[in-house]
């Protein structure tokens, strides 16, 4: 029979050393996967963070909004709180005033 190796010792170390080799590219071959999954996972929080801060601005321009008159009369149409004659009242009040 052929020996392919001189001593036990050297084909130890090359068995040990082709496993350690292959547990590295199996580490290396996991780790790039999981930061092909985070890179998305950064990329979707992005995004989420980016339409937040856009309903932040809607929200913001809102409660601008009913701090004025306009939202006021308009609540109050919507509501049945007042007539069109108290409405068409308060703007010729307005207009007058100007």
């Amino acid at each position: 029979m052929i020996r392919i190796f001189r001593s036990k010792k050297i084909a130890v170390l090359i068995v040990a050393a082709a496993v350690v080799a292959l547990l590295l590219v199996c580490m290396l071959l996991i780790t790039l996967s999981q930061m092909s999954s985070l890179n998305q996972s950064a990329v979707n929080l992005q995004n989420q963070i980016e339409k937040l801060n856009g309903q932040k601005i809607e929200l913001n321009d809102l409660l601008e909004f009913m701090k004025t008159d306009e939202y006021v009369k308009r609540w109050a149409e919507n509501n049945g709180r007042m007539s069109e004659d108290d409405i068409l009242w308060i703007a010729d009040q307005l207009n007058n005033n100007k």
